[in-house]
Formats: structure tokens, sequence, C-alpha cells
């Protein structure tokens, strides 16, 4: 096993060890310079061909996103996409901060690559906010799988084209960029070290192995508790959690 491979193997978690590099010429996820132009001109597309906006969110180095990238390139997908999506897909390089796309969906960071967000785009509604975190162990999965997840959003998210999402309780909406930030400034520190870590540039592992270990708690931790509180119809601020500082940031 290379000692790449061993890192995946003590990470064991969502966001995988590089094992291709960014900039390689195989590589499924592309970096996008004007990532919110072209999320907004597909999303435009979506409504003007009465279809769902389906924005995936991953990175070449994480073997999670390569395997959906798979997934995405068989027929049995991409039939279901020409009929129901129009497909935007963001690289995020190592771990890079999205918030000026995300925040358009009420949904301003991501906990994991991939991320697969079905949208609304009359409404700018994110439609499968409870089970996004299911493909960010895409490897796990299977083309038919997707597939069959594809259809039943596409089935149910045109039944509720524009659900009015963006009535974000204050205290939450407040909350919830606030946390993000916190994420984002952790994902700033952990991306040069994973892309060190690529090129076999890290002699020792010990400091992004504890970072990587206290990130993946709180972004498990926030994700599960984002969707319990975007579920409630109001959220006060007694209701909404605390987190100890991450200690390796």
């Amino acid at each position: 096993m290379s000692h790449v491979k061993v890192l995946v193997a003590v990470l064991c978690c969502l966001l995988s060890s590089p094992l291709m590099a960014a900039g390689d010429d195989s590589a499924f996820y592309h970096i996008n310079e004007e990532r919110l132009e072209y999320v907004k001109a597909t999303e435009h597309a979506a409504s003007n061909n009465d279809k769902l906006l389906l924005l995936v969110i991953g990175a070449n180095w994480c073997h999670d996103s390569r395997a959906l990238a798979e997934y995405l390139q068989t027929s049995e997908v991409s039939n279901v996409i020409q009929q129901h999506y129009e497909l935007a897909v963001i690289d995020a390089a190592w771990l890079d901060n999205l918030s000026h796309v995300l925040t358009r969906y009420n949904h301003p960071a991501y906990f994991g690559t991939p991320s697969v967000m079905v949208i609304a785009p009359d409404s700018a509604t994110l439609l499968n906010r409870d089970s996004v975190q299911r493909w960010q162990s895409a490897h796990s999965e299977s083309a038919g799988s997707f597939a069959h997840y594809l259809s039943s959003q596409a089935e149910n998210g045109n039944t509720v084209k524009s659900p009015d999402d963006h009535n974000v309780p204050a205290a939450l909406s407040t909350f919830e960029q606030q946390q993000a930030e916190v994420l984002y400034q952790a994902y700033a520190k952990l991306g040069p070290l994973l892309a060190a870590e690529s090129k076999q540039q890290l002699p020792d592992r010990t400091t992004l192995d504890k970072m990587w270990n206290e990130v993946r708690r709180f972004r498990y931790q926030l994700q599960h508790d984002l969707v319990e509180l975007h579920r409630r119809n109001t959220v006060e601020e007694s209701d909404l959690p605390e987190y100890a500082p991450l200690k390796t940031m």
C-alpha cells in the first residue's frame, strides 16, 4: 500500500486522501474561475427547460468524488439527468471557499465531497437538504442507486417546483453563516496540507491527522444539526447548539 493510500485508511473520512493531482488532464472536476456565473447560467437553463438544477461539488483527489464521476458518465445516470436536470459540476480543488456560490441556496458550506444538491431553479431552493450527505460516501453506492435517487428526487421536485425555502429564521441564518466561516477557516489550513501530502511533500502527517480528525467531527455534527434545525418552523437562539473551539486551528 502506497504512502498516500495509507493516509486514506488512517483518515477514514468523507473527504478522501489525495490520489490524483488537481491539474491532471484526465481529471473529471475542473476549476472554473467564474463559478458563480457558471452555476447561475446553468440554473437559468434549468428554468428555461423546465428542469431541476443538479449541482455537484467534488474534488479529483477524493475517491468518493471519483466514484460519483464514474456514475455520472454511465448511460443509466446520464439518461436521467438529460430528462430531468441541468448539470453543473464544481471543483472544490483543495477545499476552496464556495460560500459565494452556496449562499444562493441557503447552504453556505459543503461538509464533504462529493456533495450532490438538487435545486428548484425558479426559487433557488435546495430540495434534498436532508440527504445531501448520502453521496459523500458515493464509493459505497452504485450507478444504479444514484440513478434511482435522481429519478426519485426529480419526481418529488416536479410536484413542489417552487417551494419557499428563503424564509429561514434570522437566528438560524446568522448561526449557519458563522459556522460556515469557522469551517472555511479550517479548510484554508487543511487544504495546503492535503496538497502537500498529494505530492509527498509532507514529511510528518501528525499535524494533518490531528487537524483532520477534529474538523471531521465538527463538520459531521454541524451538518447533522443544520438539517434538524431547518426542519423546524421556528428557531430561537436558545435552540442553537454550541461547539467547542477547534483546538488544532
